[in-house]
C-alpha cells in the first residue's frame, strides 16, 4: 500500500495508512474467520485513531479517514463487534470494547475547558457514563440455549468491563487536582468539535434500551446475592453524572463523593467475592480499597510515621484477609456460580 501510494505520487499520513490497513485486515478475518487477523486488525485501527487523534486540528471535515477517527466507536460496533461473534472470541469482543469505551472519552475530551465552558460538565458526563451505562446494559443478541438461564460470557464479560471503567473513573475524579485543572492542561485538549455528539447520541439510544429490557427484573434486587446489580450500578451512574454536571459549585467536594464512590464499589466487590467465594472479585475490591487508602495518604499532608502505620496495617489486613478468604473457600463448596447469578 505504501510502495503503490508512491508510484502515484500520493501523499498521506501514516495513521491513514494504518486506518485503511486495519480495515482490509479486518475483511481477511472475516472471510477467513480468523480471531488472530481480527485482534492484528483491532490493532492496526487503534495505533491509527491514536495518531489520527494526535492530529486532531488538521482534520478534514469530508476526509475519509478524518471521518474514521471522528467516527471509530461506530465503526468498531459495526465492524469488530460482528467480528467477534463471528469468530466466536471473547478476547477480541473485549479488545474491541475496551478500545470503543477509550475512543469514546477521548473523541469528546471531557476535560477540554473545564473551568470556563458552562456545558463542559454535561460533556463530562456524558463521556465517563455512557461507556459503562452501555456496557452494564449489553445484551447478547444471539438466541440463547434452551437450558441457558444465565447471561451469556460475552454479556458478563461486558459488565466486568463496567465495573472496571467504573473503578478507574472513580480513582481518577478522586484525586482533588483534578478538580482544579492547570491551565496547560485543558490547552491539551482545548479543539473541541460536536461530530462525536452524534456517536454519543447513538449509543445513549442503544444504552436506554438495554437499561429498558432489564427494568422488569428490578423488583429482584433485593433478593441478590451480590451487592453490585443493577440498582447499584445505576446509582453510581446518576451520582457521577451530577457531580460531574455540578462540578462548578461542589469544587473539591467532587473529589469527597468520588472517594466514597471508590470505597463503596471496593467493598462491594470484597463482600461479593466473599459471598459467592469468586477469588477475582474478591482481591480485585481489595487491591481497589487497598490502592485508594494507599493513595489518600500520600495525596494530602500526612506524618511519615502515620504513613507508614498505614502501610504496615494495609499490608497486614491484606495479607490476613487473603488467608481467612482461602481457608474459607477451601472448606465449603461454592453454592452459586458467578455465570449463573442473576446480575440485574
Amino acid at each position: 500500500m505504501g510502495l503503490m501510494s508512491q508510484m502515484f505520487n500520493q501523499n498521506g499520513e501514516l495513521y491513514e495508512l494504518l486506518l485503511i490497513w486495519g480495515l482490509g485486515v479486518a475483511a481477511m478475518a472475516f472471510s477467513l474467520r480468523l480471531t488472530s487477523l481480527g485482534i492484528l486488525s483491532l490493532i492496526l485501527v487503534g495505533q491509527g485513531y491514536w495518531g489520527g487523534w494526535a492530529t486532531w486540528s488538521t482534520w478534514r471535515e469530508f476526509g475519509f479517514t478524518d471521518l474514521l477517527v471522528q467516527h471509530l466507536p461506530i465503526v468498531l460496533a459495526v465492524v469488530f463487534v460482528p467480528l467477534a461473534y463471528w469468530c466466536r472470541s471473547r478476547v477480541l469482543f473485549g479488545l474491541t470494547a475496551t478500545v470503543w469505551a477509550i475512543a469514546i472519552v477521548f473523541n469528546l475530551k471531557p476535560l477540554s475547558g473545564w473551568s470556563n465552558l458552562p456545558s463542559a460538565g454535561w460533556i463530562a458526563a456524558i463521556a465517563f457514563v455512557l461507556p459503562p451505562a452501555l456496557l452494564w446494559s449489553y445484551y447478547d443478541f444471539r438466541k440463547p440455549a434452551p437450558n441457558r438461564s444465565y447471561p451469556s460470557a460475552f454479556t458478563l464479560l461486558s459488565r466486568g468491563l463496567a465495573i472496571v471503567f467504573l473503578a478507574v473513573c472513580f480513582y481518577f475524579f478522586s484525586f482533588k487536582f483534578v478538580w482544579n485543572l492547570p491551565t496547560w492542561m485543558q490547552n491539551l485538549t482545548s479543539v473541541w468539535t460536536w461530530t462525536p455528539l452524534i456517536d454519543a447520541v447513538i449509543f445513549s439510544i442503544v444504552a436506554g434500551l438495554g437499561w429498558i429490557q432489564m427494568r422488569p427484573r428490578w423488583s429482584q434486587w433485593q433478593s441478590q446475592v451480590r451487592s453490585i446489580n443493577s440498582v447499584t450500578i445505576a446509582v453510581m451512574l446518576v451520582a457521577t453524572a451530577l457531580m460531574l454536571i455540578a462540578h462548578d459549585s461542589i469544587d473539591l467536594g467532587g473529589a469527597l463523593g468520588f472517594n466514597v464512590l471508590l470505597f463503596g464499589l471496593s467493598i462491594a466487590l470484597v463482600r461479593d467475592g466473599l459471598a459467592l467465594g469468586d477469588r477475582q472479585t474478591f482481591w480485585g475490591g481489595m487491591v481497589l480499597l487497598v490502592l485508594g487508602i494507599t493513595t489518600r495518604m500520600l495525596e494530602y499532608n500526612t506524618g511519615l510515621l502515620l504513613k507508614s502505620i498505614v502501610f504496615i496495617l494495609c499490608g497486614i489486613g491484606v495479607i490476613a484477609a487473603g488467608l481467612w478468604f482461602e481457608r474459607s473457600t477451601q472448606s465449603k463448596p461454592r453454592s452459586i456460580h458467578p455465570a449463573q447469578e442473576n446480575l440485574s
